[in-house]
């Protein structure tokens, strides 16, 4: 497998951090691999932060998405927004391993 060429789902592909499992991984698929492809594209920092922030962003979609605005499902909800803050948290701390830098940036 070339490396930043690929999207993989919630988590990550390579290392001991393969191991975890992301709560509700497959209900966020879709912000974790438009979030690889921002990673696999690469750039500098504003680039990282940007695409970080636009991971948070499209799971926040998709929580909203999904319960709407239902009142019985308040604690639930609360779950998937924490678990998306923690995600977000994740990449923004750890991410900078994996983010494909480019010119004269530096990991």
């Amino acid at each position: 497998m070339e490396k930043f060429t690929e999207t993989n789902g919630c988590g990550a592909a390579d290392g001991l951090l393969k191991l975890v499992k992301v709560p509700h991984g497959k209900f966020f698929d879709c912000a974790c691999n438009g979030h690889d492809t921002a990673y696999n594209k690469g750039g500098g920092v504003l680039d990282k932060t940007i695409a970080d922030l636009s991971f948070l962003r499209d799971m926040r979609m998709l929580i909203k998405e999904y319960f709407g605005q239902s009142k019985k499902l308040f604690w639930e909800r609360q779950w998937f927004y924490t678990v998306a803050f923690l995600n977000y948290s994740g990449v923004a701390l750890g991410g900078w391993f994996y983010f494909n830098w480019k010119g004269s940036v530096k990991k």
